[in-house]
């Protein structure tokens, strides 16, 4: 009796063995499909951070940027550079190169500062800002190209001063940062000619530029 009291303890075991090995490589396999498939799902879970909180970003499955993310990144490049007075044009000249490669951001420097614009800023207490006509962007193709159209209004002792501006972009991807919330770097920044007409009304009140744009 005791010989087959045994050997049933012995199958038991062997049977408790069993159904936990069995178990362990269940759980196993389960634990890791659930990492990759909540990896897949944060891999496509982009958030931009910004003053008004974190924003989730969708990218789908060829890993293609939404049109309007480029155009963000392009109009807050424009705003940086363009929309300045003599107390802002150095912390907004900074923040442009965080959204440019070296070439081009040491290029629109020297740019900026042969321009005299922070001597007319600073001189005149003077202050610009900008009205976009349209930003038209390819995003098929790699780089992105863009073409930005807008107005900078200068204005200064009571005078404005229109000046429409066409720019022509090339537009990379890049590391997310505070400084660079969309994660794209400009590698091409050229004027390209805008003549856009011009209303008295415009001329004299650009802020009418609001609803006539």
């Amino acid at each position: 009796m005791e010989t087959v009291d045994f050997f049933k303890i012995l199958i038991k075991f062997r049977a408790l063995a069993v159904t936990a090995i069995v178990l362990s490589w269940f759980f196993t396999l389960l634990f890791a499909g659930l990492y990759v498939a909540e990896k897949n799902s944060n891999s496509k879970m982009l958030y931009v951070a910004t003053d008004a909180g974190s924003f989730l970003i969708n990218r789908n499955d060829m890993n293609v940027r939404q049109p309007w993310e480029i155009k963000n990144q392009v109009r807050l490049l424009l705003e940086h550079l363009f929309e300045n007075d003599s107390y802002t044009y150095g912390p907004n000249l900074e923040s442009a190169l965080c959204l440019m490669d070296n070439t081009v951001g040491m290029r629109t420097r020297d740019l900026m500062e042969k321009s005299g614009l922070y001597d007319l800023l600073r001189k005149e207490n003077a202050y610009t800002r900008i009205y976009f006509d349209s930003v038209v962007v390819n995003a098929m193709v790699q780089p992105y190209q863009v073409r930005a159209y807008f107005k900078q209004a200068v204005m200064w002792r009571g005078l404005n001063h229109l000046v429409p501006y066409g720019v022509l972009l090339s537009v990379t991807e890049d590391s997310r940062s505070e400084k660079n919330p969309y994660g794209l770097l400009a590698n091409r920044f050229d004027l390209i000619k805008y003549e856009p007409g011009i209303s008295e009304k415009i001329k004299f009140h650009p802020d009418s530029l609001k609803g006539e744009r």
